[in-house]
């Protein structure tokens, strides 16, 4: 055989053994990358996000310094919340603000606030002007805040502390165990 030809049979053994080689590096010695699911699927500074009813109308707002998600729990947390639920009615807009130093919120149905909690009307007419907890509940689906927790109420002329606190924000119907129980009901006009 010549030189070229052996040379060439050379070339064709190295290339085949070179394919081998690269077909086990990438087949067989694959890693597969997991992600912890402990970690978050991302993490977002001055977050705001709006909720639409279907009628176009803004249902509920969502403003946070920090935001967290896991997608695999559907689940968010968040540092200093404020969220804001609107409420149409005939000729008026009923607006109620919530917010706290820290929150989260699951499945898109229940928020949990705490740290410095405040619950207050951003409309006229409200006999509530604030109140005051350590943590409070919001069921987004039933538009409904609650709380267990010691809540100090503020309104017009009053300032009462109670426990089991409950504001329907459809309603704009608060009530609480205080000294004495009581419930508050809207202005009528």
């Amino acid at each position: 055989m010549s030189v070229t030809k052996k040379s060439i049979v050379m070339a064709l053994i190295l290339a085949l053994i070179a394919c081998i080689l690269w077909y086990f590096s990438i087949v067989l010695m694959k890693k597969e990358v997991v992600v912890n699911k402990n970690y978050p699927t991302f993490v977002a500074l001055d977050t705001e996000s709006t909720i639409y009813d279907i009628n176009g109308n803004v249902s509920r707002t969502l403003v946070a310094t920090k935001t967290t998600y896991f997608n695999d729990k559907n689940y968010y947390i968040f540092e200093n919340p404020l969220i804001t639920a609107y409420d149409y009615k005939k000729d008026q807009v009923n607006i109620w603000h919530l917010k706290g130093k820290y929150g989260d919120l699951k499945n898109n149905e229940i928020a949990f606030v705490k740290d410095d909690v405040l619950i207050y009307p951003g409309f006229t007419g409200s006999q509530l002007k604030k109140a005051v907890a350590d943590y409070l509940y919001y069921d987004i689906n039933k538009n409904l805040v609650t709380s267990k927790s010691t809540v100090t109420i503020y309104g017009q002329g009053i300032k009462t502390t109670g426990t089991d606190f409950s504001l329907d924000l459809n309603k704009n119907v608060m009530s609480y165990k205080g000294q004495p129980n009581a419930t508050y009901y809207p202005n009528s006009k």
